[in-house]
């Protein structure tokens, strides 16, 4: 609401004084009822509101320094503001001869600043716009100037320069000079008029009041008031000549006519009119007398304007006056013979009096204005209706002569197909003979009607003889031939769709391209060009199809077709910001067609924009657009894209099961009606109901089996619901068409893998970074299988070839998961300092994940720094919060351990078991570390915990050794082999190997468990393993030929792992130590001692194995101990043995044989 208007409403002048404002809307309020009057109570508030947030404005500055351009647009604005001044040309060209507007220097700044002014100073009489253009000249420069200024104010510019204003400024009475306002009427006044034509009536009456808000008047206003008066009268009128008639229309034209008749003839509201009665009541008396007082008033000024004299003629002739109606339209035509409204009236007014023949001529210019008048088709129908039966009497009159006959057939054959009755039109025309002076009518009908009814090749001839006819013509002056020239359009744009029909390109666009050159008016010049860019998209030519649009276009801003058009065209090119450019374009011009809506809304749909699409439809659904099928099927897969959950889904069941009955629909604008089935069928899938989703997606295959992607869909439902080899049928199927589909490889790829089929889905893996390189899905699942295989294999190019893929999606696109994800493979392939840097890069994308403060903490824990991992471990915790997570106290628990703090290490894993008291995992560590800080109750305590664990006899019978029942212990082993599976029994006969060997030193038995375990074993890898088991006892006995023949055992069995080489083997660097020490006592037992005793040492010089509690390896001299046993160098035995417990204090074998051993020196006296 403009402040104009805000005050008017409540009745005072205009101030920012609040309470003066609250004091006026107080007392209205009183007589403000909102339920009898809730648009007034509304109006009000609306008015109250406005003139507060008007007071409370802030003071503006006043500009100061001003220069000499801003001082002329001072001047300029002085004139501008006064209309009186405004409307005269005398004030602007002393403006404009001003030095500041023709001095190089300056003018081309001043005509900046002034066209910055005029656009929010934009109603200016005609002459005015013209006295700009000469001084700046405008059009001249429009092309720079559209660089400096929006495009539509530049065409409103350049339009007025070329048209009369819409209201005619000197008409315009200052009613307050100090309060005037003349762009505020204006801007109002023009609303309210496209309110009315658009025959929106409500508020008008209220809204033309507003205008002496202003201070103004213009007759224009009141002449608003008497169409309102005069299209109520046109309700009472019985025979309304092809108008339609709307019932609830025709109540709010009454309600809004009732209040302006009551205020211009100044009564008070009284009980409700009623129509009873017709032109007797007292409503269409009060409504006629209103009016013609109104329009007799408008027509005593003596300088009437056309606007007015157009409204008063149309109120006589509702009042039946039509004589005075007449009069006033024939005075218009009088001034301008090509006036549409008027000669409209007329039209009515020579139908009323049945002169049909004079009515139809003026009609058929009006068509020939606008083709498309649906009151001229109207009243054309219904005169042609009445000449066809004056001429139907015609011809059967006998005594008709020969020459009428010819011509009122002609005529009728016209009446008939101006009425859409073409067939009897054709029928008419079938066999009619043609003289000299019906030829040219005849080809002309004929041709039209052959054309109309499909019949191209028969209407081939009568086309081109018709045109050849209008190219005989000359212009002698008359009329007739005069008309019969402008023809040529017309015959050349028929031929065009002929022939395009008839499907010869080349001559369709021929003649198309000939109608737009001889087109008599920029309107038919239009249509031709509009109809070749048609042409074009239909021969699939769209790149010059575009071209055309832009041709026409560039005729007229405006053309709302070819922006269309173009749409469609740049739709099919895949030329995205042409289609959603091309809908802004044609909504400004016409918003209530679905087309622009609809491919906008599949632009934005096919690049996932889907709140973009949504607001598409949205802005379709304000301007209430009539949605197409189609549009309403993009509405529903929209929909479902944004749908958050069920209930959002259920919301689009309805939308899109009502789309069914399209296959009953001939017209349907949805070129595949599977599309529906389809839809409906992914809603149920994103619902999670597959047996519906299935059968729909079922129905849509059944309706279009060659539409793959129902095939690929139907396979991903399958997948998602663990139906593999249903999938995978699927996926075969729609490889016809999608075989460059990174999708459909992957996808086929996880159907193999969980159908077991792994080295098949990693070739679909790798086939899908066929189709795209950067696949992160595929590059981390070919990733993880070939890191797996090297954990398993343990070849090292199985390594690389796993960190080459992770490097592939690094290096394309860094992320803190791909990062952490490598990372993870550099440790777990003890390539610590790789694996650090990747964190710490992770870091940057992922400052508070815990985990990855974690990792680096496991890297510096295996490097043996054990602080720092602490501190690491500390922080993860720190930016773990409220989740949860074994690693990080589990972590910290380890690095206690190592640094022999075990109170500190049981605080972190009884942390743990706060939030899992179940896990079994911690009862082992808790045993172990109670066992080593000698509390073997709370030892045995944990490990009974978990039963069923493989090592459960293993771990009891060690403490039970600790406590010193030694038998206990063995029983405790021995009941291992009793109870264990057949599956288990080699590993508890190797379990109590090692307890006679390394606790009991009875070698002899030792040996018997590991043959026992050798005869019941058949794997090549743990054959290996009690080989050099047996080779390392019967070494140490001093059965050098024996320890030989099973160390030969050893690598005979070795070789038939899965290992490639021994090289591959050791290399492995988790396990390195370990690996090196049993190849060791193989290659010693062999009589290859240097070797051996090297692989002892190379123990102490890698990274710990990758789960290693202790600060460096104690194992490798363990075992040069026992060698140095065997040899008989006891004192080398001793220090090693030492050296072990100092690392380890808590092994039992270190401890069990370096005691044995010194028993032995102490009874040979050798200590």
């Amino acid at each position: 609401m403009e402040h104009a208007i805000i005050f008017h409403v409540l009745g005072i002048p205009e101030t920012s004084d609040e309470a003066a404002i609250k004091s006026a809307y107080l007392n209205l309020l009183k007589t403000t009822n909102p339920e009898d009057d809730p648009e007034g109570f509304k109006r009000l508030r609306e008015a109250y509101e406005g003139a507060i947030a008007y007071a409370r404005q802030p003071q503006q500055e006043e500009q100061k320094d001003k220069t000499e351009i801003d001082l002329w647009i001072d001047r300029v604005d002085q004139v501008y503001l006064d209309i009186r001044q405004r409307r005269q040309i005398q004030p602007w060209q002393e403006l404009l001869s001003d030095p500041l507007c023709e001095d190089l220097d300056t003018s081309l700044q001043t005509r900046e600043a002034m066209m910055a002014y005029l656009m929010d100073h934009i109603y200016l009489p005609q002459p005015v716009w013209q006295l700009l253009d000469e001084t700046f000249q405008i059009t001249e420069d429009q092309e720079a100037l559209k660089q400096q200024f929006p495009e539509n104010f530049m065409n409103y510019v350049l339009y007025y320069i070329e048209n009369p204003e819409a209201i005619e400024f000197g008409l315009f009475q200052v009613l307050n000079p100090d309060s005037m306002d003349a762009d505020g009427y204006i801007r109002n006044y023009l609303a309210l008029r496209r309110q009315i034509s658009q025959r929106q009536f409500e508020g008008c009456s209220t809204s033309l009041d507003d205008l002496a808000a202003f201070s103004i008047y213009h007759p224009f206003e009141d002449a608003e008031r008497l169409r309102i008066l005069t299209d109520a009268l046109e309700t009472f009128r019985e025979n309304k000549l092809g108008q339609p008639d709307n019932p609830e229309e025709n109540g709010r034209i009454l309600s809004e006519a009732i209040i302006c008749a009551r205020k211009l003839a100044g009564t008070a509201a009284e009980e409700p009119f009623s129509r009873e009665g017709g032109r007797g009541s007292r409503l269409y008396l009060l409504l006629a007398d209103t009016a013609k007082a109104l329009a007799d008033r408008l027509l005593s000024s003596p300088d009437a304007d056309d606007y007015v004299l157009l409204y008063c003629a149309y109120a006589y002739w509702a009042l039946d006056d039509k004589p005075q109606a007449a009069k006033l339209w024939q005075l218009l035509l009088d001034r301008l013979p090509t006036h549409y409204m008027a000669k409209l009236g007329m039209v009515r007014y020579l139908i009323d009096k049945e002169d049909f023949l004079e009515a139809k001529e003026l009609m058929l210019q009006l068509l020939d204005m606008d083709g498309q008048d649906e009151e001229v088709l109207g009243l054309m129908s219904f005169t042609n209706n009445a000449l066809i039966k004056d001429y139907q009497d015609s011809l059967k009159d006998p005594g008709t002569d020969e020459h009428t006959r010819k011509n009122n057939t002609i005529e009728l054959g016209w009446c008939l197909f101006q009425n859409e009755r073409q067939e009897e039109a054709v029928s008419l025309l079938d066999g009619f003979q043609f003289d000299e002076d019906t030829e040219y009518s005849y080809e002309n009908l004929y041709g039209r009607l052959l054309y109309r009814t499909e019949r191209y090749t028969q209407a081939l001839p009568h086309l081109l003889r018709w045109l050849e006819l209008i190219r005989q013509t000359t212009d002698d002056g008359t009329e007739e031939n005069r008309k019969r020239i402008s023809r040529r359009f017309q015959a050349c744009h028929l031929l065009s769709g002929c022939y395009h029909e008839l499907e010869d390109q080349e001559k369709s666009l021929q003649y198309v391209e000939t109608a737009a050159s001889v087109a008599a008016n920029l309107r038919d010049k239009l249509a031709a060009m509009q109809y070749k860019a048609y042409l074009l998209y239909q021969y699939k030519d769209y790149e010059h199809c575009i071209d055309a649009c832009d041709q026409v276009i560039a005729e007229d801003a405006g053309y709302y077709p070819a922006y269309v058009q173009r749409q469609e065209a740049a739709y099919e090119l895949r030329k995205g910001q042409q289609v959603v450019d091309d809908y802004y374009n044609a909504i400004n011009i016409y918003a209530g067609h679905y087309k622009p809506y609809l491919l906008a809304a599949q632009v934005f749909f096919y690049h996932d924009q889907f709140k973009d699409a949504k607001g598409v439809l949205d802005r379709a659904r304000e301007n209430q657009v009539e949605f197409s099928p189609c549009l309403r099927l993009y509405e529903v897969k929209i929909l479902r894209n944004l749908a958050e959950n069920r209930q959002d889904r259920e919301k689009i069941f309805p939308l899109a099961t009502g789309l069914l009955t399209e296959h009953e629909n001939p017209d349907t604008d949805i070129e595949d009606l599977s599309e529906v089935e389809y839809e409906i069928g992914l809603l149920h899938w994103d619902n999670n109901d597959l047996a519906d989703a299935l059968a729909h997606l079922s129905t849509a295959i059944e309706q279009n089996p060659e539409r793959m992607q129902y095939r690929m869909i139907r396979g991903h439902i399958y997948l998602d619901h663990g139906k593999y080899k249903a999938a995978l049928a699927d996926y075969a199927v729609a490889k016809q068409q999608y075989s460059d589909s990174a999708v459909l490889h992957y996808n086929t790829g996880l159907c193999q893998e969980a159908l077991g089929m792994k080295v098949l889905a990693m070739e679909c893996y790798e086939e899908t970074l066929k189709y795209k390189q950067i696949h992160r899905e595929a590059c981390e699942k070919l990733a993880d299988y070939y890191k797996e295989r090297y954990q398993d294999q343990n070849n090292p190019e199985d390594f690389k070839k796993a960190i080459s893929y992770m490097n592939r999606q690094i290096e394309a696109r860094p992320t803190c998961h791909d990062l952490v994800h490598r990372g993870l493979f550099y440790m777990n392939n003890m390539d610590i300092d790789e694996a650090i840097r990747d964190f710490e890069e992770a870091l940057k994308y992922g400052p508070d994940e815990w985990v990855i403060y974690n990792n680096i903490g496991c890297c510096y824990e295996r490097l043996g720094e054990f602080q720092k991992a602490i501190s690491y471990f500390e922080q993860a915790l720190e930016h773990l919060g409220d989740k949860k997570s074994q690693l990080p106290y589990g972590n910290l628990a380890d690095c206690y351990e190592a640094l022999g703090d075990y109170h500190k290490s049981i605080e972190c894993y009884l942390k743990n078991l706060e939030n899992e008291p179940d896990d079994k995992s911690i009862f082992k560590e808790l045993g172990f570390l109670y066992r080593y800080l000698g509390d073997y109750k709370q030892a045995l305590k944990y490990f009974e915990k978990d039963p069923e664990n493989k090592s459960y006899y293993a771990r009891i019978g060690d403490v039970q050794y600790l406590q010193g029942h030694t038998t206990l212990a063995l029983r405790t082993y021995k009941k291992g082999v009793q109870t264990a599976k057949k599956d288990q029994k080699a590993d508890r006969y190797s379990d109590l190997a090692s307890y006679y060997k390394d606790q009991l030193m009875d070698f002899k038995k030792a040996e018997a468990c590991y043959l026992k375990a050798l005869a019941i074993e058949n794997d090549p890898d743990e054959l290996h393993e009690l080989e050099w088991e047996l080779a390392s006892i019967c070494f140490r006995m001093r059965r050098f030929k024996d320890a030989k023949l099973h160390a030969q055992r050893s690598l005979d069995h070795f070789s038939r792992t899965k290992w490639a080489s021994e090289e591959i083997y050791l290399n492995y660097r988790p396990y390195r130590p370990a690996r090196l020490m049993r190849q060791a006592w193989i290659y010693i037992c062999l009589g290859e001692t240097e070797k051996g005793l090297s692989y002892f040492r190379q123990m102490n010089e890698c990274l710990r194995c990758r789960q290693c509690r202790h600060q460096e390896c104690f194992e490798g001299y363990l075992y040069l101990a026992m060698y140095y046993e065997a040899i008989e160098d006891y004192g080398q035995a001793v220090a090693y043995y030492e050296k072990v417990l100092e690392i380890n204090p808590h092994s039992i074998t270190a401890r069990a044989t370096l005691t044995h051993l010194q028993q032995q020196l102490k009874k040979k006296g050798k200590i």
